[in-house]
């Protein structure tokens, strides 16, 4: 055990060549070098690898405040985390707490997801002008839920309950990718539901009907169709994937040797590179879109959002059919699959879903020769492009 007379004899120095390390307890130990320099570390395992964490230098650091640094560091370990990487939180933290626009900034660049520009614009709207650079952590649940309710009422701009409860899911969604990296601390959002602030959307569960499914189909056919919707509407009528997974889909993720589409996690809504087998009967219309380069996109271009999800439900209406979405596709290459026999999991992984379990140990091969018996199974049964 280490005393504060110890720790001034051992300041004087010794002879041997290399430094000396004194135990005290609970992984506390005093490191001596030659010339008397004393360094406090804490000594654990992590991995089974022994390791070394300098707490500071005595007598800058008392023994006192060393020993409760090392208790620190120990709860910490029973909590399954390293030390050093806690310890470099707290002192950030100490010096400086993130903000709400600082947290929602990390979020969106950090996890890459598809749609950040469209979310960014959602916070600078309703957020951001109010609490956007306040800290997070000093946020209270009733500060959130004045935000919320003023979207809702329209107190800044048209009353919009719908994007309350939407605002509300990007904000948890941020909070929650914050604080799994150990970012931020709040939880005030924890408790509260989409319905507590504002109008959730009803889910839509509108499947196409066979009819309905040839129309779209032979419209994607039609050479006096816009080329662009004629491509996309067909690649999401075979694959059943995200909108987003082929608006911004490159040319290089498409091996034709291989056939195989890898949609790269960037583009995925879960964040996981997502591989579908090609069906030979789309090679014609991607050799199209491969002759052009210039882009580097697929689909030779990069349209909003909103504007290709209301070309697609205006195709619906040019048919003569009750409106139907891109997700609705989604939806019906789903169902219909799971009519024809194909698996549950083989389903979930041709549209990208995670699962829990055994389920998501299969969801995390790529299943490539599944994934293509199911394709080939949908490209005969279900639709004939």
């Amino acid at each position: 055990m280490l005393n504060d007379a110890k720790l001034r004899a051992l300041a004087r120095g010794h002879d041997n060549t290399s430094p000396k390390k004194i135990a005290d307890s609970n992984g506390l130990a005093a490191l001596v070098r030659p010339n008397g320099q004393i360094s406090f570390i804490f000594r654990f395992r992590l991995n089974t690898k022994q390791q070394n964490f300098t707490l500071g230098q005595y007598p800058n650091l008392s023994l006192k405040a060393a020993r409760e640094r090392a208790t620190q560091c120990r709860k910490w370990l029973a909590d399954g985390f390293d030390p050093r990487v806690q310890a470099r939180i707290e002192k950030q933290a100490n010096r400086e707490q993130l903000t709400v626009r600082q947290a929602v900034d990390f979020w969106l660049t950090d996890s890459e997801t598809a749609a950040a520009d469209s979310y960014r614009k959602q916070f600078e709207k309703h957020i951001f002008p109010h609490l956007g650079d306040l800290p997070i952590d000093q946020l209270d649940t009733a500060a959130w839920l004045k935000v919320f309710s003023d979207i809702k009422r329209g107190t800044y701009h048209r009353a919009a309950p719908n994007a309350a409860a939407y605002v509300f899911g990007l904000t948890k969604t941020a909070m929650k990718y914050c604080r799994a990296r150990q970012m931020v601390k709040t939880t005030v959002l924890n408790d509260l539901s989409a319905g507590d602030v504002g109008a959730t959307v009803n889910k839509r569960d509108r499947v196409l009907k066979q009819n309905e499914l040839d129309d779209a189909v032979t419209w994607t056919n039609d050479i006096r169709n816009p080329f662009y919707y004629r491509a996309l509407l067909k690649l999401l009528i075979t694959f059943g994937c995200r909108l987003s997974e082929l608006r911004l889909s490159t040319l290089k993720e498409w091996d034709m040797s291989a056939m195989v589409w890898t949609a790269p996690k960037q583009h995925t809504k879960t964040g996981i590179e997502i591989q579908r087998p090609i069906p030979a009967a789309l090679a014609p219309i991607l050799t199209s879109l491969m002759n052009d380069r210039k882009s580097g996109l697929l689909l030779t271009e990069k349209k909003t959002v909103g504007s290709v999800s209301n070309y697609i439900i205006g195709i619906s209406r040019k048919l003569g059919h009750d409106s139907w979405t891109a997700h609705d596709l989604r939806r019906t290459f789903a169902t219909r699959l799971a009519d024809m026999g194909v698996h549950h999991h083989v389903i979930e992984a041709l549209l990208g879903h995670t699962l829990p379990g055994v389920a998501g140990i299969y969801n995390r091969s790529h299943l490539i020769n599944e994934k293509r018996e199911a394709l080939e199974l949908w490209m005969t049964e279900g639709v004939k492009l």
